[in-house]
This record gives C-alpha cells, sequence and structure tokens, in this order.
C-alpha cells in the first residue's frame, strides 16, 4: 500500500507533464537479469534544476520503499532541483520497477548497486535520501562506503532491527499485495487494470481509517504490467515471502561510522518508532540531526515540513 500512499498530495502528473522539457529529464532502462551476487544495473532518472545546475556538489540520489519505484519521486525532483541547485536522481531497486531481478536480494547487495550506479552517474559522492527499505539500503551503503557519501537523509527507518510494530506492518504487507492483482477482471486493458487496483487499495486504506487523500492522477504511474491477459506487479512480490519467513536474514544488520551529516526524520505516528533508538542511531551517526513530524505516520514525505527540513538540510553548509 505504500506504492500508492507514498505519493499522496504530491499531484505531480501535472507537474511532470509541463516540467519534463524545461528540466531536462533522463531515463536509464538496463536490461538483462544479473547473477547472484553481481551488481545490478539500476534504472533511474534524473533532472536538472532549469536555473543551472552546481556541479560543485554531489547529486542527490533518492531511494523508494518496498515494493515502491522510481516514479513516486517525481512530484518532489523538481522541487528539489529548483531549491538546491543539485542534479537529483532517483532508482528503481532491484527487483522492482524497470531494474533486473535478482534472488539475492538482502539490503547489504541492494546497496551495493549503488557503487554501479555511481559510476553511470559519473559522480564520485552523493547524497543519499531513503525511505523505509531505501532508507535501511541508503544506511548500509553510507557505513560501508563513508567517503562516496556527502550526507544522509532516513525517512522513517532504523539503521538497524525494527520495532515490533514496524515487523506487523512488513509482514501484513505481503498479502494485499497479493490480493490487489486478483481483483483485475480478464480481458481488461492495462491501464483498467490500474484503474482498478488504484481503487482497490483506496478501499483497503478507508477499511483501517487511513484517511488520506489520494489523487486519482496517479492512476497511470501504479506499477502493474500487463500482457497476454495477464497482469503483474512491476516487482518482485514473491521475495516479500522470503523476507517475511526471515526479516532480520533480509535486512542484515549495517556496521561502521559516518561522521558527516546525517538527518533521521520521522512521524510521531510511525510504527517504526525511530525516536526510540536515537542512541543506537549517533553510535554510527555522530552528527545526526533529528526532525520529528509528530502527525505523520511511516510516509513522512506528505507532510510540508518533511520538504522544509529536507530541503534546508540539504542547502547546509554542514
Amino acid at each position: 500500500m505504500a506504492i500508492i500512499i507514498m505519493m499522496t498530495k504530491m499531484k505531480f502528473v501535472q507537474i511532470v507533464l509541463s516540467l519534463t522539457l524545461l528540466l531536462g529529464i533522463s531515463y536509464c532502462f538496463p536490461t538483462g537479469a544479473p547473477n547472484a551476487k553481481e551488481q545490478v544495473k539500476l534504472a533511474h532518472i534524473c533532472i536538472h534544476s532549469p536555473n543551472g545546475t552546481n556541479d560543485a556538489k554531489p547529486p542527490v540520489l533518492l531511494l523508494h520503499g518496498v515494493l515502491a519505484f522510481k516514479e513516486m519521486w517525481l512530484g518532489m525532483m523538481p522541487i528539489l532541483a529548483m531549491k538546491t541547485g543539485r542534479r537529483i536522481c532517483a532508482a528503481d531497486l532491484r527487483n522492482h520497477g524497470d531494474s533486473p531481478w535478482s534472488n539475492d536480494s538482502d539490503t547489504s547487495v541492494m546497496a551495493s548497486d549503488l557503487n554501479l550506479l555511481m559510476k553511470t552517474l559519473n559522480t564520485e559522492k552523493i547524497a543519499l535520501l531513503g525511505h523505509s527499505l531505501g532508507g535501511k539500503i541508503a544506511v548500509d551503503f553510507t557505513l560501508t562506503n563513508p567517503e562516496k557519501v556527502e550526507r544522509l537523509i532516513v525517512e522513517d527507518m532504523r539503521p538497524n532491527g525494527l520495532s515490533d510494530e514496524a515487523r506487523k506492518v512488513m509482514v501484513g504487507a505481503v498479502d494485499p499485495y497479493k490480493d490487489a492483482l486478483g481483483v483485475i477482471p480478464k480481458g481488461v486493458t492495462e491501464k483498467e487494470a490500474k484503474f482498478i487496483v488504484f481503487k482497490f487499495v483506496k478501499f483497503m486504506l478507508e477499511l483501517v481509517n487511513e484517511k488520506i487523500d489520494i489523487d486519482e492522477r496517479i492512476v497511470d504511474h501504479v506499477p502493474i504490467k500487463c500482457s497476454n491477459g495477464k497482469c503483474r506487479w512491476k516487482a518482485n512480490v514473491d521475495l516479500l515471502d522470503i523476507a517475511k519467513k526471515d526479516l532480520d536474514k533480509y535486512m542484515p544488520e549495517s556496521r561502521g561510522k559516518f561522521e558527516k551529516p546525517a538527518l533521521f526524520i520521522y512521524g510521531g505516528k510511525s510504527p517504526f518508532k525511530v525516536g526510540d533508538v536515537k542512541d543506537d542511531i549517533l553510535k554510527l551517526f555522530p552528527k545526526t540531526k533529528f526532525f520529528k513530524v509528530e502527525k505523520a505516520n511511516h510516509l513522512v514525505s506528505i507532510h510540508p515540513e518533511y520538504k522544509d527540513a529536507v530541503i534546508n538540510f540539504l542547502n547546509a553548509e554542514n
């Protein structure tokens, strides 16, 4: 469900249509499936500010959550580009969106893919912003390659381990995703299938009293692919079953120390309870700043103060 909620209130479709040419958005879609342990060439998109890009500052790489996709950031990317002057990129993690699939998929392996992406982006340093699963991957990459990261932003994710409530959320996400495909009738077009799934997810959210306004213009970006009368998620949903059985193996411990700026931004109502492990975070990231959005759940980015905090952090001198 995070796939659709994450784009809530961004109302990005009109922005994307009008700014695609203005900002020079570029896409990269790799092909082929990797062998185990090989780095995956990640699909990604990048935009530049119409006012010119400050090449003295590293690009910002945005990493999505589980079963999400790079286009979920399209509402935020133009804002970040214009407000920071940096090149802004977003990637599909392996097993997601337009990136290749691989059975080798714990978060440390997924983090290693960023090394190859940096070569593709022709940059020796990046600033990282990751939400949820993307936050864990950003943490692992940063602690493993501190010299390659200028600064780190983690949205509503602990660097290691999960709260009991968060475990229930992640395990409980498996079946609804699979159930969503089951509501698609045979013979519908891909666009019709996306709208049906959109309505299904919206209904499921209302059942659990998730009162978030969802803009129907995001329907075209629902990650459903249909061919020969069959529809599937543009993500390897089966891997969630593996994670469901052993989350600790799927999300191994990240170790090291990063002594440059870090921002952990989290929801006051989130089951991930990031604020409860501040001491643990500071051991790994001594220069961490914490930003709590009191009314936010796990999807902090739908709140306006989130964008302000991210922009201010990216523009800070230290």
